[in-house]
């Protein structure tokens, strides 16, 4: 049943996941019943990232995947909040931060070694535990270039280490291209080469 909810409330309001579980399972359950199922979850997997975080800090942790170069991406996505009372107080809205690390990838899209973290921690404590989720499958003491695509948020830009390039996703360095070059032509031009990977040009 708790796998159901888990999977209902991704989509459905605590009030529908609640109707929809209690006709596929014959067991009632409230929407506030809901409500606390989802609640303990979350706590329950707040606490397995504290423990993980803090497993990384003492160093009791360290991946079995060996790779020299690590390509990461970093974004933030709002999500509206539910409840009338949120409207109220001007926070209908909270970002979601987002972290993804692979080795690498195939013709096919598929990400080698893909780990994903998601939260709406503040930046140092996702950063913390995203380095953590990292850390638990690959061994950072052996890559020796980090790759970090992003959108160019200053709370991004703060997880840099000394191993790590920062760099714009292609959307937003062509987006800022576009911003910056206002010729047409030579805005053409250097998108054009951007694309054919001609840099030096």
């Amino acid at each position: 049943m708790a796998e159901l909810l888990v999977k209902g409330i991704t989509e459905l309001s605590y009030r529908e996941c609640a109707a929809k579980v209690s006709e596929m399972t014959g067991q009632t359950i409230s929407a506030m019943g809901v409500w606390n199922v989802i609640q303990a979850l979350g706590e329950k997997i707040c606490e397995e990232e504290k423990e993980l975080t803090e497993d990384y800090k003492k160093g009791h942790l360290k991946g079995e995947k060996e790779v020299p170069v690590l390509f990461e991406e970093a974004d933030g996505v709002y999500i509206k909040l539910q409840g009338k009372d949120r409207k109220n107080a001007k926070q209908d809205k909270e970002e979601m931060k987002i972290g993804i690390a692979y080795a690498g990838w195939r013709k096919t899209g598929t990400l080698e070694n893909k780990v994903v973290v998601a939260g709406f921690s503040k930046a140092k404590d996702f950063h913390e535990y995203r380095e953590a989720a990292i850390g638990s499958m690959f061994n950072l003491d052996e890559v020796s270039q980090r790759i970090l695509n992003a959108d160019g948020a200053s709370w991004i830009k703060k997880v840099k280490d000394k191993s790590t390039c920062f760099q714009l996703d292609p959307f937003h360095r062509n987006k800022a291209v576009k911003e910056k070059i206002h010729h047409p032509r030579a805005c053409q031009d250097i998108l054009s080469l951007l694309q054919a990977e001609k840099i030096e040009e």
